[in-house]
């Protein structure tokens, strides 16, 4: 959980895929180290390692640059990422994506929000994919917050649609964040 400037978290990643039933894609470590905090607009920079599981695949090291606008009704995060493959079956290429998120708050009742979801992947830094090799999945997410005793539990759902040949057709996201 976040201390004044800085968070650690760990995540594990798990994906429905059409030839498995469950995998587990990744274990990923994260630290974030917040620039700036004002009433209305924050900044933080992340770092994080991620363990990948599947065979043959390398781990990634991530960076992102986060900013958010926020206010009592609604907010909008954007993420800068770049990622880069380590060790055996790495490219050496640093790859460049972009994730964006408006959500507005209360809008359905006082402890559920509707919003819009997207990810986008360009490809690499050095050689960016045309638009139709490129990966853009973009959606709608309904989100909860719950504060539980010493603990706040937050919970989102979210379906996204692929907008090129390349991306994924449909994909549901859950997420779920116990912070203590």
């Amino acid at each position: 959980s976040w201390t004044s400037f800085w968070q650690s978290e760990l995540e594990f990643h798990v994906s429905d895929k059409k030839e498995t039933p469950l995998d587990w894609e990744k274990t990923e470590f994260q630290n974030q180290v917040q620039i700036f905090n004002y009433q209305n607009f924050a900044s933080a920079l992340y770092f994080s390692y991620n363990f990948v599981s599947e065979k043959g695949e390398a781990d990634e090291i991530e960076y992102k640059y986060l900013n958010e606008f926020n206010n009592e009704n609604v907010s909008f995060v954007s993420n800068f990422i770049f990622e880069k493959g380590v060790g055996s079956g790495s490219s050496g290429s640093t790859s460049f994506d972009l994730s964006n998120q408006l959500m507005f708050k209360k809008l359905i009742d006082n402890n559920l929000g509707f919003g819009f979801l997207g990810f986008s992947h360009f490809g690499e830094v050095s050689k960016f994919k045309t638009f139709s090799l490129q990966k853009h999945l973009y959606g709608v997410q309904l989100e909860s917050e719950f504060d539980l005793k010493s603990f706040e539990y937050e919970i989102s759902l979210a379906y996204l649609h692929g907008l090129t040949d390349t991306s994924t057709n449909h994909m549901f996201l859950w997420n779920m964040e116990l912070e203590f």
